[in-house]
């Protein structure tokens, strides 16, 4: 899977944190990739994009951050939905 990601600002750490359905605590964080360039952009190849198993079912939000720490409040990063079934 490759995801595109512009205006990060240049040379930050960019993290995708997994948070289950009905709940405000990240299950896995981790390290996609790098920004580079003068608006900080990246190209990020991910061999798997889930990089573990969910065990629930339901949507599921997905967090791009320049923060390893993940927050629910932080209103700079971008967070898509991903449906689960079972």
């Amino acid at each position: 899977m490759t995801i595109h990601l512009n205006g990060w600002g240049r040379g930050q750490t960019v993290y995708l944190h997994f948070v289950p359905p009905r709940s405000r605590r990240a299950v896995r964080t981790v390290r996609v990739g790098r920004t580079a360039g003068g608006c900080g952009h990246a190209t990020l190849r991910l061999a798997h994009f889930w990089p573990f198993v969910p065990r629930k079912a339901g949507a599921w939000r997905l967090q791009f951050d320049v923060k390893r720490a993940y927050d629910p409040a932080n209103r700079l990063a971008v967070t898509y939905q991903s449906l689960i079934a079972f």
